[in-house]
């Protein structure tokens, strides 16, 4: 098809002319695209076509900028959302590059040929969505309807206007046999098209004018728009920004910050906050419906899908219904939880089957460190984690950096009498070179020993022996304890 020619040689080519290094490695698992916004594969990564400049370690650089973005998975739904009126399920898309557990490093990121074909599927689908609807006031079966609607898609999706060459090369699908029998035929194969184009899947960043000596150019009126725009709600521009960019307004300072005070009272800003909070937690690195059949016996139906709702809905709450403040995400006394979500957790007083804040026993859990989401994303399939997750909190809320152990020895957590799990452990790390590491992850990382795997609370061991969940963590200069993880989480917001 033309729509599928056009969009697939354009990402290549785009790919590769990031860099004269550019690479293009398949296949990878991609994405299924059976159903707009259902279903779908998330198993592996997709393949890369990217430069990664190599620094002087000679490891690659990923602080060099690569002058193009591309959009996350989250990006790009929200943006065919915001922009289509369609929702899309993220897990139909290709799997971001993970960077020390983070997915956002944009010079990481690429498209492998199998990605090609998942982002066109996907495309397609959305088109065809799209264009079962007539447009304002006409019908997409009138050319001259379609061809006023592909001008305002077209500002819209690769938030800037289009060249008069791109533009004539757009609009002549829809007076191509090829792209289908008819008018509305050939708009879907348009719409796919640019769905699939370098210029909806890449947030630019090239710059305009002349570079200076030490290669920095100055972002466009268009760049600066879409910068701020999925700064703050992971979403491209919206007319009004679109307009402050053709304006000039947003080359001063003034501008800028009118723009951002506006965008950071929309319903996107809280899309781009759990955003911005998810890739910082690392929940990419664990998910719940990837624990042991045996872990997961017992949890209620939909409880994967409503434990995410469930963080996202506390980040909302605290950063902008209620304390508006970073660290209180740490030491919030309440989750946000359905009926069922809190009867599995054993936290009282859910009435209804929606979900609402409920006050936690703060001897047991406090803030985001303490939630199921969280805790399923750095613990093994089943047993205790205590390592992953010191190595979590050592990473994530120290700023510290932890590598990858010589080998990692199997454990049997099975109680047995005379020494409990945590004085098994620290005997088998005590000794160099593992003392290195455990000495600094173990003690945050005992602090979760109470917590399984899908984020349950149980204070005693299967022996009936109370967990020893006291230590200490350096903060700065300071060494800092703490009981349990509560503790741990009002310490680390406190300090």
């Amino acid at each position: 098809m033309v729509g599928r020619i056009l969009g697939s040689v354009a990402l290549c080519a785009f790919s590769a002319l990031l860099s004269c290094e550019a690479r293009i490695t398949g296949p990878s698992s991609g994405a299924e695209a059976g159903v707009v916004g259902g279903g779908g594969s998330d198993a592996a990564a997709p393949g890369v076509a990217t430069a990664r400049p190599v620094g002087a370690d000679g490891l690659p650089n990923y602080r060099t900028s690569p002058g193009a973005r591309l959009l996350t998975r989250r990006e790009y739904s929200h943006s065919i959302e915001s922009l289509l009126g369609v929702k899309v399920d993220p897990n139909l898309l290709p799997l971001e590059q993970q960077v020390a557990g983070h997915g956002q490093i944009a010079a990481a990121q690429g498209v492998g040929l199998d990605d090609v074909d998942a982002y066109y599927s996907l495309g397609l689908q959305v088109a065809q969505a799209v264009v079962a609807r007539d447009g304002k006031g006409c019908s997409f079966d009138d050319r001259a309807c379609a061809a006023k609607y592909v001008d305002d898609l077209l500002l819209r999706a690769f938030r800037e206007p289009l060249s008069a060459e791109a533009r004539a090369r757009y609009l002549a699908i829809l007076d191509a046999p090829a792209a289908g029998s008819a008018t509305r035929a050939r708009l879907v194969t348009l719409v796919a098209a640019a769905l699939s184009s370098p210029d909806f899947l890449y947030r630019k960043e090239i710059g305009s004018g002349s570079p200076t000596a030490g290669g920095v150019a100055k972002l466009s009126d268009y760049e600066i728009a879409t910068r701020l725009s999925y700064l703050v709600g992971e979403t491209g521009p919206d007319q009004p920004l679109l307009d402050a960019a053709a304006s000039g307004a947003l080359q001063s300072p003034a501008g800028r910050l009118a723009q951002l005070d506006r965008l950071l009272v929309g319903s996107d800003a809280r899309l781009g906050m759990r955003g911005f909070v998810f890739d910082w937690l690392g929940l990419s690195e664990g998910k719940i419906e990837n624990k042991d059949p045996e872990v997961l016996k017992a949890t209620p139906p939909n409880y994967a899908a409503d434990a995410l709702e469930s963080l996202g809905l506390l980040v909302d709450d605290v950063l902008f219904d209620k304390e508006r403040d970073f660290l209180r995400l740490l030491d919030a006394d309440r989750f946000v939880v359905n009926q069922s979500m809190a009867s599995f957790l054993g936290i009282d007083g859910a009435a209804t089957s929606g979900f609402g804040p409920l006050a936690l026993n703060t001897a047991e859990r406090r803030g985001v460190l303490t939630h199921p989401a969280v805790l399923a994303a750095h613990t093994k399939e089943s047993g205790a984690s205590p390592f992953p997750i010191g190595k979590f909190i050592y990473e994530r809320m120290l700023c510290e950096v932890i590598g990858k152990p010589p080998q990692i020895p199997s454990v049997d957590a099975t109680p047995v009498q005379g020494v409990t799990l945590r004085e098994k452990l620290e005997g088998m790390t005590a000794g160099a070179p593992c003392s290195t590491c455990h000495s600094r992850i173990g003690p945050p990382g005992f602090a979760f020993l109470p917590y399984d795997p899908v984020g349950r609370y149980q204070p005693n061991d299967g022996l009936g022996r109370p967990y020893d969940t006291a230590g200490a963590v350096p903060v700065g200069g300071d060494h800092v304890a703490f009981q349990n993880a509560p503790d741990l989480a009002i310490k680390l917001a406190g300090h």
